[in-house]
């Protein structure tokens, strides 16, 4: 392909294909077929009415019929708003022969217009909505078997915190079953102090007798009837009387302060047995958070496991955020974020549902990857094809996963736009480029050119594409230490999705929707893989003639 937009077709297709015999061929093949075997950055492709669900077929070794005898429309696309300026050439090693870049505008149609005749109307764009649909219902259920885990988790936590409520309410019980016994107990001790006191009060005032100041009237007892004296009723008189008196205020003093004391314990056993009903409170309160807690992450693992099996759920249903959840990361987009009335942290399990008409868009250019490099090799090897590449597919695909963990691109993604740029990375001999040229998204190649560029081997031309597509979605340098082998652009900035390189990165209009049928065949194989990897669908069965070879 070229650096500037709207220059060239394909990489995998030099020669010029009219409209007409593109109309003719749509009729027999699918968009991805007619998109990677006849001029992938064509305009002429229709747009599919069905979604293949499997890779692209052989193309047919008939030719196309003949063109009708009607004038077809004109083929000449809209140049964009930006104008691309040429690239400097990276310097090839001896012997490559890069070209230089070429500069200019799409393709002029071959249809001969009768003089004085309005030019027909241009067609209207490809609707990308329905692979769209079915990219996002992909992705949104990926995203859900990325949250399989984090919820079983968070159930695992859920369920260790309620053990542990549990627990922690026994022990404040236990505690307060205590407080409340001393309590008892104090309030038993001060009682019999109370009554002490008062039994020392009564025999105070009955047991040790009177004075008798003035003599009249003795009182009846021992005889000792003499002014002053003291009268008892046990016979004591004199001084055995008064050391009687004298001891009964002394144990009367002891009485009073066991009575203090017994008090001042039965206030400390009052206290405690407060400071336990609190604490046991607090744990039952604690305890019934922790059943809700339960409950919810019940709720939210049923609700993922829904969505990572059926992508209609998955796409309706705003998924809570798991992202604070211990567990493995996910590697695809961030979730939604529950409602404000969470009841967890990080989960919700009465989810939201999504809106009725959830807007559309592309997947962005810029962004974390769902596949790496192995699963990327798994699944080209799944297809069949045999990739006629300089390096093993295995090499390849992890050279997509390094460069695009390096400057941020979905490498996933810009592998099923070369898929498109090299026809199953077959290489057609149709085509402007060879698999020596390690050249794997048409770069540099355009109708008017004799050849794309080389490059030295297959890392470096994964590194070229990367970096162009970083070109294409970001108006920023490469970050530090990463070199240019691109060189300048001057399409910054111009595409920061998929869908927006039809008629930039290539001319063709349906150009991003035959790399999102790519990807969404690449993610509808991925989706039982992963369903297995974490654990919602078991293993498939070895087949008869695996297990027939043991």
């Amino acid at each position: 392909m070229s650096h500037d937009p709207c220059v060239r077709r394909a990489g995998t297709c030099a020669r010029l294909v009219t409209r007409t015999a593109l109309a003719a061929l749509a009729a027999l093949v699918t968009v991805t077929t007619a998109t990677v075997y006849a001029s992938p950055a064509s305009a002429d492709v229709a747009t599919p009415t069905t979604t293949p669900t499997s890779g692209p077929t052989t193309p047919p070794t008939t030719a196309p019929p003949p063109p009708p005898t009607t004038a077809a429309p004109p083929t000449t696309a809209a140049a964009p708003a930006t104008t691309a300026r040429a690239p400097a050439a990276p310097k090839p090693p001896a012997g490559t022969g890069v070209p230089t870049v070429p500069v200019g505008g799409p393709p002029t149609s071959t249809t001969t217009t009768v003089p004085g005749t309005p030019p027909a109307p241009a067609p209207a764009p490809p609707n990308p909505t329905p692979i769209l649909l079915q990219v996002q219902a992909d992705l949104a259920q990926l995203t859900a078997i990325d949250d399989y885990k984090p919820a079983q988790t968070l159930l695992a936590q859920t369920q260790s915190e309620l053990s542990q409520a549990g627990n922690s309410l026994d022990s404040a019980r236990q505690v307060l079953q205590q407080a409340q016994a001393n309590q008892q107990v104090a309030a038993g001790h001060k009682a019999h102090a109370d009554a002490q006191l008062r039994a020392l009060a009564l025999e105070a005032y009955v047991g040790v007798g009177h004075s008798n100041p003035l003599g009249a009237n003795p009182a009846k007892g021992n005889g000792n009837q003499g002014f002053g004296t003291v009268s008892t009723p046990d016979g004591l008189s004199g001084i055995e009387a008064l050391d009687a008196k004298e001891m009964l205020v002394l144990v009367g003093q002891h009485a009073r302060r066991g009575v203090d004391q017994a008090k001042a314990k039965l206030e400390d056993a009052s206290r405690g047995t407060a400071q336990a009903q609190d604490v046991e409170t607090k744990a039952q309160d604690a305890l019934n958070d922790a059943q809700a807690h339960l409950q919810s992450a019940q709720q939210t693992l049923q609700l993922v496991s829904a969505a990572a099996i059926n992508p209609t759920t998955a796409s309706s249903t705003a998924l809570p955020d798991l992202t604070s959840v211990g567990g493995e990361p996910g590697t695809t987009t961030t979730s939604t974020p529950p409602p404000a009335n969470a009841g967890i942290p990080g989960a919700q399990a009465a989810a939201a549902t999504k809106p009725a008409n959830p807007a559309v868009t592309s997947p962005p250019i810029m962004g974390r990857p769902v596949m790496n490099g192995a699963a990327l090799a798994a699944w080209f090897q799944s297809t069949g094809h045999q990739a006629n590449t300089t390096v093993p597919i295995t090499d390849l695909a992890n050279d997509y996963d390094t460069w695009g963990q390096k400057l941020g691109v979905a490498d996933d993604v810009a592998f099923a736009q070369s898929v498109i740029e090299t026809g199953y990375f077959s290489f057609p001999s149709y085509g402007q480029l060879t698999n020596h040229d390690n050249n794997f998204a048409g770069i540099g190649a355009c109708d008017t050119c004799s050849h794309g560029w080389s490059f030295p081997d297959a890392s470096t031309g994964v590194e070229a594409q990367i970096e162009l597509l970083y070109d294409y979605a970001l108006n920023k340098p490469l970050p530090a230490g990463i070199q240019n082998v691109i060189g300048g652009t001057g399409v910054g900035g111009c595409c920061s999705t998929w869908i927006a390189l039809a008629g930039t990165w290539a001319s063709s209009l349906v150009y991003g929707i035959s790399i999102m049928t790519v990807y969404h065949q690449m993610l509808t194989w991925y989706i039982p893989q992963a369903e297995v990897g974490v654990g919602i669908a078991p293993p498939p069965a070895p087949s008869a003639a695996m297990t027939a070879t043991h």
